[in-house]
């Protein structure tokens, strides 16, 4: 299959296209609508809430081999992570790393959309880019594509390393080098690559 190329044009319609989904159009506002009711990551059953939405409605598999008990782990962990919502809203990267210390690297998807939404949804910002197996797979492709030097072996790098802000950078340089205008970019680009499955 040939890459559909990176424009703003290309961009908009291919999310407004996965937006409008006919799953993705009745799940999503489900999940921004408990984001705005619960701004804030103080009480636990507003996290436990959030996390257990999430990880239903955008697949990340947190509760596949997992017992209950780890909710609540991962509720305690968010809950006390020093000004997380403050963090959150100024686009604090390290904020990714912290809601997995403790557990193993497999909740860094989890992690990268837990930030990205809150980020989006609550504060209208677009400070962080997701990362997952759709990513993973066509992000090098398109980053090809625009000139910039990025492989899959960079990326496992960086997901072992926990550098999320490398990932991030990446994702603006391809971005920037395909002259993406937009608003809200990064959360269109995810939806454009998703939309690429």
């Amino acid at each position: 299959m040939s890459l559909l190329e990176i424009t703003n044009e290309n961009i908009i319609n291919r999310s407004d296209e996965t937006v409008n989904d006919e799953i993705y159009s009745q799940t999503e506002p489900m999940l921004s609508c408990l984001l705005k009711k619960f701004p804030e990551n103080k009480e636990p059953y507003q996290i436990a809430a959030k996390i257990l939405l999430l990880d239903k409605l955008y697949s990340t598999q947190l509760f596949r081999y997992k017992k209950m008990e780890f909710l609540l782990d991962l509720v305690e962990n968010i809950r006390t992570i020093p000004n997380f919502d403050k963090r959150i809203e100024s686009g604090d990267h390290s904020v990714v790393c912290n809601i997995y210390r403790g557990f193993d690297k497999k909740l860094f998807s989890f992690a990268t959309k837990y930030c990205c939404l809150h980020n989006t949804v609550v504060y209208g910002r677009d400070d962080y880019s997701i990362y997952d197996s759709v990513v993973r797979k066509h992000l090098p492709k398109y980053a090809k594509s625009v000139g910039v030097n990025l492989t899959g072996a960079q990326l496992d790098r960086w997901y072992q390393e926990d550098n999320y802000e490398a990932f991030n950078n990446a994702v603006d340089d391809v971005l920037n080098a395909a002259e993406i205008t937009t608003e809200k970019r990064k959360r269109r680009f995810d939806l454009f690559l998703w939309s690429q499955r």
